[in-house]
């Protein structure tokens, strides 16, 4: 079992992450607002997240062990949103292989769905 609850990785996720967030995550990506000069940074710190995401799977299958949560179907859909705007997941072998494995599931496919 982890050290951690899956709230954990939710409040990561939410306030990380996620697009929601004026000054984390996706946002500055999505926003037209955004100065251009300042995405390259945005994407830096965003990257620095999904690394230490990534290093979390390493050893789990899921962010919490051996079965997922509701925080891994959060990462998943937070994640989706690279393919919008960046930055690229091909460095991070441990989350494409949780998405990979959200995506043959029901859910993977309704997700994606669209």
């Amino acid at each position: 079992m982890r050290p951690f609850k899956p709230v954990d990785f939710i409040r990561l996720a939410t306030f990380t992450v996620s697009p929601q967030r004026s000054h984390k995550g996706f946002s500055p990506l999505f926003s037209k607002s955004t100065p251009e000069i300042y995405k390259p940074i945005a994407k830096d710190h965003l990257l620095q997240r999904l690394e230490w995401v990534d290093a979390q799977l390493q050893n789990y299958p899921f962010l919490m062990g051996e079965s997922y949560t509701v925080a891994d179907i959060y990462l998943f859909n937070v994640t989706n949103w690279a393919r919008l705007v960046g930055p690229k997941l091909t460095d991070f072998a441990n989350l494409i292989a949780l998405r990979a494995r959200f995506g043959r599931t029901a859910f993977g496919a309704r997700s994606h769905a669209g």
